[in-house]
């Protein structure tokens, strides 16, 4: 039985191994003002088990910085300023955080209500990991699930703290 569910982040770098029919995908064409990353989904197990997708599930490419960074809104702290002057600076300086990632993530698993949801969810390849272990599970019952996601080093130093 799975009992949670995960993604595992990296960026997208040359090293990355996105493929479909054998040609190369890139999230984004190496644009320095954009991050683009990958993510893999993972089941954990009632066992302990943890049951990781062979392919990356979704490739994402953010700002790195001013407010498109912000995915879904921004989230403190430090607060936003109340005066529209300084908060049009503040944002303007603003780095893709943590909190952003993890928005992409589950708008694109339509684990968040507030957000757009796309019509194809990306729990595909996960499900499909599972059917290989015997394991029936539907979006929906994946979309219930306690979710984290798991971030490369490398990612984390991108991020701002």
């Amino acid at each position: 039985m799975v009992v949670a569910a995960g993604a595992l982040v990296d960026l997208e770098d040359e090293r990355t191994d996105l493929t479909e029919g054998g040609v190369r995908v890139q999230v984004i064409d190496g644009d320095p003002d954009r991050l683009a990353v990958l993510a893999r989904l993972y089941a954990q197990l009632e066992s302990g088990e943890r049951l990781v997708a062979d392919r990356y599930a979704m490739g994402i490419g953010m700002h790195r910085t001013g407010p498109a960074a912000i995915w879904k809104q921004y989230v403190g702290p430090p607060p936003l300023p109340s005066d529209p002057i300084e908060q049009k600076l503040f944002l303007a300086q603003y780095r893709v955080r943590r909190r952003d990632v993890e928005d992409a993530v589950d708008q694109m698993l339509g684990r968040d209500p507030e957000q757009h949801r796309p019509p194809g969810l990306a729990w595909e390849t996960l499900i499909c990991r599972l059917a290989n272990a015997g394991i029936e599970v539907t979006e929906r019952q994946l979309i219930g699930l306690p979710f984290r996601c798991e971030f490369s080093a490398p990612l984390r130093a991108e991020l701002a703290p």
